[in-house]
């Protein structure tokens, strides 16, 4: 998108066509209409359902299309060799429902290792599950009593499935990748050369110091020794050549 603005405007267009085959959803659940025994419970299971469906097909078909811009071949990360690439299918768990991403992978035989292309453009890892279903399980690991606590909000409050077991799994291989990764920007740190370089601005800007004290400034009573007897005009002692008072 060109802009903040053009992708706001794309959104709504896009919320006016989804609230249109809201009203054809709701015509094919119900031909006659729901009658008096259909539940507010009984809409909605009709709408979810067609909305996890609506979600799992819009993100198959756009990362779908995404993938098929890197072509047959994708350089190796670790050493730039061209590697011809497949497409395996590779179930996510996404906001709103499951889809299955048909995901391109190169494989190096030079460095005999699998990569995956499209994973940093779509800022997911091995997990199989998005960004933002991650940081969820992540936040209720942290701010739940336990882990099996956190399964039953999962399921309850955020309609995620995930057993305990498989949170502590997550909350322990993300924790120790940021540990590692404090420990390197600290080593990083510690084994800079030494003197370190300190930041200097190309142009030195122009630069006026300016500060108010709103509190009192002490001052002695006549003829108890040295300081600034008068109370008025302290601020300018010593700049403007003493008080006119003359003490």
């Amino acid at each position: 998108m060109a802009s903040k603005e053009a992708r706001e405007r794309k959104l709504k267009e896009i919320q006016e066509i989804a609230a249109g085959w809201g009203k054809i959803i709701a015509r094919e659940a119900f031909p006659d209409g729901p009658g008096l025994d259909v539940t507010l419970a009984d809409m909605e299971e009709s709408a979810i359902a067609a909305s996890r469906a609506l979600v799992k097909g819009a993100v198959e078909t756009m990362t779908g299309v995404q993938g098929e811009q890197f072509g047959e071949e994708a350089p190796c990360p670790t050493c730039g060799k061209m590697c011809p690439l497949r497409v395996v299918p590779r179930p996510v768990v996404v906001r709103g429902g499951d889809a299955t991403l048909n995901e391109p992978v190169g494989h190096c035989t030079r460095c005999r290792r699998d990569f995956f292309p499209q994973r940093p453009v779509l800022k997911i890892d091995g997990h199989g599950y998005s960004p933002t279903i991650l940081q969820r399980i992540l936040h209720m690991a942290g701010v739940t009593s336990s882990f099996d606590v956190a399964e039953v909000a999962l399921q309850v409050v955020g309609e995620i499935a995930i057993s305990d077991r498989q949170i502590n799994k997550l909350t322990t291989e993300i924790g120790e990748e940021m540990a590692r990764d404090r420990e390197g920007r600290t080593r990083h740190y510690v084994e800079q050369p030494l003197p370190r370089q300190t930041t200097v601005a190309e142009v030195p800007p122009d630069l006026a110091a300016v500060f108010c004290d709103g509190g009192r400034m002490r001052t002695r009573q006549p003829n108890q020794g040295r300081g600034i007897l008068c109370p008025r005009n302290q601020a300018l002692w010593g700049v403007a050549g003493g008080c006119p008072c003359r003490s």
